[in-house]
């Protein structure tokens, strides 16, 4: 019995390698590893630094390069010597900030420049500060387009020229010498120097790795321990300096903001009906207005004032009330009237210690001016012997 196990086993063991051992064979039968470059467009990273692969070239070789986009590196000039290569000069730098720069040249620094405009003859200037204290100017001529290619371009040290794609119609010309032209000019500074192209496009991510370009990159940064590319000139926005300085202010600023909009949508307490609120009656308003001037103790004159017109009004449409004495008038005014002759007198002729009795005096005064004495008997008014 345990034998046939056994055999059993090893039967299907070799069912099941010839399965695989036939698949193997299919597959290698119809398929074959090939290799396939396939080009894809820019990185978002490359478009917007065009200086990227001129970056990853000098780290590779072995410099320490860092890519920046701002003026700060122009505006303040690193610490330490190095190569910073401009790609965009942008406008002049204030006076100063052009000293620092300069300054830090004659301490072992290499800056590397474009000309960007072409000279002024009228302004007699080459629209750069810079440029016009180096004295170096920048002409463009118009040429054949067969004459255009790589430009051969003497380098110290090197006993064959360099071949570089430079723009061949525009020249650089130094004015302190009429034998210096070219597209590249070097102005030594103290333990630096200053570099002027008369173009850039040969150093940008397309370009750098045809002809020399990468060499001529290389020789540019030679007995520098670090690199900056400077690829945009262009002051940052407000918004980016603050996350670039204080980032941890901006990530606060955002949690104090969920927070509040989240404590916003909580509410404490029932909420308000939405029902329309009705008009204030006209005693309510009495009401309110009488609590007001007892509080702001100003009740006792207004109240007098208005009382001794309403009295008046009265005595002017019905003559007889000024013979009659105060209970009298009283019961003649209370007969004409929907208020009893104690009422009448409460609001004419009585006092107030308190803010209830007053408010309600009010309310009787009230009533005596929408009357005035609008109701009468059916005959004629007769007097009511006075005292």
């Amino acid at each position: 019995m345990r034998g046939n196990t056994l055999v059993g086993i090893t039967i299907v063991g070799l069912l099941l390698a010839a399965v695989v051992g036939a698949g193997a064979w299919w597959f290698l039968d119809h398929y074959q590893r090939q290799t396939r470059e396939v080009r894809s467009g820019l990185s978002p990273e490359a478009q917007r630094n065009p200086l990227l692969a001129a970056e990853r070239f000098l780290r590779r070789i072995g410099i320490p390069s860092e890519s920046i986009s701002g003026r700060e590196q122009l505006l303040q000039p690193p610490l330490e010597p190095g190569l910073l290569l401009v790609h965009h000069l942008g406008p002049s730098l204030p006076l100063e900030r052009q000293q620092a720069l300069l300054e830090w040249v004659r301490r072992g620094g290499h800056l590397v420049i474009t000309v960007e405009q072409a000279w002024d003859e009228d302004a007699g200037s080459g629209g750069h500060r810079l440029l016009d204290e180096l004295e170096v100017q920048l002409l463009v001529i118009d040429l054949d387009e067969r004459r255009k290619g790589t430009l051969p371009v003497p380098f110290p040290g090197l006993s064959n020229p360099l071949q570089i794609a430079f723009d061949p119609e525009r020249v650089l010309v130094d004015l302190t010498d009429d034998d210096s032209s070219g597209h590249l000019l070097r102005y030594p500074l103290g333990e630096g120097q200053v570099t002027v192209l008369s173009d850039n496009r040969f150093l940008t991510n397309d370009a750098i790795g045809d002809h020399d370009h990468a060499l001529l990159l290389a020789l540019m940064a030679e007995g520098q321990e670090r690199a900056w590319l400077l690829y945009s000139s262009n002051m940052p926005s407000l918004a980016t300096l603050v996350w670039r300085h204080a980032p941890q202010l901006v990530i606060s600023g955002l949690l104090l903001s969920l927070m509040l909009i989240w404590r916003l949508t909580l509410h404490t307490g029932p909420l308000l009906s939405g029902g329309v609120v009705g008009r204030p009656s006209l005693r309510e308003h009495l009401q309110a207005a009488a609590g007001y001037l007892w509080r702001t103790d100003r009740a006792r004159q207004l109240f007098h004032s208005s009382r001794q017109s309403i009295e008046q009004e009265w005595c002017r449409r019905h003559p007889l009330l000024e013979r009659l004495n105060r209970k009298r008038r009283c019961e003649w005014i209370a007969g004409r009237t929907d208020l009893a002759a104690e009422e009448v007198e409460q609001a004419l002729y009585g006092e107030y210690r308190e803010q209830g009795a007053f408010i309600r005096a009010t309310g009787l005064l009230q009533r005596l001016a929408d009357n005035r004495g609008q109701r009468r008997s059916g005959g004629r008014e007769r007097a009511v012997g006075g005292s």
